[in-house]
């Protein structure tokens, strides 16, 4: 058994995150050196300040979650940085509804946008059914996908289906 008040004991990284909150992980992360958060954004094919940014605001929606609002109503205030798989993939970019030209919504299909993008590197494997299933369940004539942030129905399929990854690498192995 461990001594816990042996000042060489480190606690096991599992021991750790589960006392941790998202919001002081976050934290953390920003307190690293400058080249561990560099190696870290760059698993995830971005910069330290969009991953900050994304980071930021999936904590903004556990809370909104946790506390009992409604997110599928939000507008976001706060906009993260917009992945440029979004900007720039034929295939992706007809999936957000942009406001005006380079400026993007602020709505659920962002954060849904985000959450892919990470998960496409932590489980690349992963189906997004239950997700999928509940944004398709928020629709009706009064709110369109568009209400969310979607640019039409049909994004939402193309969001779920297009593998951000271009290897098959992951944090998880099968």
């Amino acid at each position: 058994m461990a001594d816990l008040k042996d000042p060489d004991y480190v606690a096991p990284i599992w021991l750790v995150m589960n006392e941790l909150t998202l919001g002081t992980s976050i934290h953390l992360y920003k307190l690293m050196s400058k080249s561990n958060q560099r190696r870290i954004s760059s698993y995830f094919g971005c910069k330290t300040d969009e991953l900050v940014s994304w980071l930021e605001s999936i904590n903004l929606i556990r809370n909104i979650c946790c506390h009992n609002g409604i997110l599928a109503d939000f507008k976001l205030k706060t906009r993260a940085k917009v992945p440029k798989e979004y900007k720039s993939s034929s295939e992706l970019k007809t999936v957000l509804l942009k406001i005006k030209p380079e400026v993007y919504t602020n709505r659920l299909a962002f954060q849904l946008c985000i959450i892919v993008k990470l998960m496409s590197k932590i489980n690349n494997n992963y189906t997004y059914r239950d997700l999928r299933n509940s944004v398709k369940k928020l629709l009706d004539e009064s709110t369109p996908a568009t209400y969310y942030g979607f640019q039409n129905q049909e994004a939402i399929q193309k969001l779920f289906k297009v593998k951000i990854l271009k290897d098959n690498s992951s944090l998880i192995l099968y």
